[in-house]
């Protein structure tokens, strides 16, 4: 898929636009999966260890997407 944006950007001046706009959507999908998998494991091992920190958590994970995004 790179190679092809690649060559559509240099047979395309305008597709350069386009292509960005398309990596910077795949960069932001790849960092709130990232996100998502980092606080659902931290989130699991707060309730296996049963400690009562839950909104915290969540304020944490907000905190985190928004450094992301």
């Amino acid at each position: 898929m790179a190679e092809i944006g690649i060559c559509g950007i240099f047979s395309h001046r305008y597709q350069l636009s386009a292509v960005g706009y398309q990596l910077s959507v795949m960069t932001n999908n790849f960092s709130l999966i990232t996100v998502l998998a980092y606080s659902g494991a931290n989130l699991y091992q707060r309730f296996t260890s049963h400690q009562p920190s839950f909104f915290g958590e969540i304020e944490r994970i907000l905190y985190f997407s928004g450094i992301f995004f």
